[in-house]
Parts: C-alpha cells; sequence; structure tokens
C-alpha cells in the first residue's frame, strides 16, 4: 500500500491491516472491536458503546466529504492541466500529444495526488461502514432488550392474563 495512503490513514485513527514485503496478510489492528459476547453488557456500556461508534462514525463521514471535495478539485485541475498540455504540445498527432502529455512530470504528480485521495476515500467509506454495522449490531441489541420488558410487562398486567369463565355477548 501507498505509504502517503498508510499515513494519512494512521492519522485519522482508522485501525489497518499490517502485511508482509510480499504483501500477505501478518495481522489486524481491531482499534475499534466491539466486545465478544454484547448482550452480556449492562445498559450503561452498550448506551456508551452505541454513543461512541455514532460519533466515530460521524467523524469519519466528515473526513469523507473533505476529501471528496478535495477529489473533485483534484480531478479539475488534472482535466485543465490535460487542456492546457494538449493546447501547448507541438506534437504532430493525436496520439503522439497524449503521450507527451501522461509523461508530463506535472500531469504524474497530479495523477499521484488523485490516486492517493481515491485510496484513502476507499478505506474511509469502508471504516464507516463497519461503524454503522456496529451501532446496527448495538441498536438491535437496545431494541431486543426494550421488547422483553414489554414481554414480562404484559404478562404481569392482569388484563393481558388467562380468561376464567364464558364471555357472553349481549
Amino acid at each position: 500500500m501507498n505509504p502517503r495512503i498508510l499515513g494519512i490513514i494512521r492519522s485519522l485513527g482508522i485501525p489497518l491491516g499490517e502485511y508482509s514485503d510480499d504483501g500477505k496478510f501478518v495481522k489486524s489492528d481491531d482499534g475499534y472491536k466491539l466486545p465478544s459476547d454484547v448482550s452480556s453488557l449492562p445498559d450503561h456500556e452498550i448506551s456508551g458503546l452505541l454513543s461512541n461508534h455514532s460519533e466515530w462514525a460521524c467523524f469519519l463521514s466528515s473526513r469523507e466529504a473533505e476529501y471528496e471535495v478535495r477529489l473533485i478539485g483534484l480531478k479539475r485541475d488534472l482535466q485543465n492541466l490535460e487542456d492546457y498540455l494538449m493546447t501547448s504540445a507541438t506534437q504532430p498527432t493525436l496520439r503522439d500529444k497524449k503521450a507527451h502529455i501522461r509523461c508530463s512530470e506535472d500531469y504524474l504528480a497530479l495523477e499521484q495526488e488523485v490516486d492517493v485521495t481515491e485510496g484513502v476515500l476507499k478505506i474511509i467509506k469502508s471504516a464507516i461502514d463497519n461503524e454503522n454495522r456496529r451501532y446496527a449490531s448495538l441498536s438491535r441489541q437496545i431494541t431486543v432488550r426494550g421488547q422483553d420488558v414489554d414481554r414480562i410487562g404484559r404478562m404481569n398486567n392482569a388484563s393481558y392474563g388467562p380468561k376464567f369463565g364464558k364471555s357472553v355477548r349481549r
């Protein structure tokens, strides 16, 4: 992976996997993983986890928007540079002009910036998706607990209890 992408992602606090020099997966930094048994956690801990994962997803969404805006600007700059180089190129054929543009140091540097920004965006989007799944899991746990309380309340309510005798309609 590009070292610049790694640096940016780590500076944002997003956990990443580690890979060997030949590209094999070595280990993962599970930074924001949920506990293995969420159902045994007390209500206040689940509520705290829900809040933390929600805030983390919000933070990441803000960074995603910033990088999307950056990507739009970089792509516009790249297109403008390509147009400028195309009009100022002295090569006789279109193919030669395009080849000249693709070899331009300015063009290559800007293209690399676009690639880095796209890579960062992809990882941020993945982290947001993971946080949304964690949030949904915690939310389901809270819903299940609420349903259990409602079920117990209904069982203890006399109006929902068993009926004895015949009901007569008049």
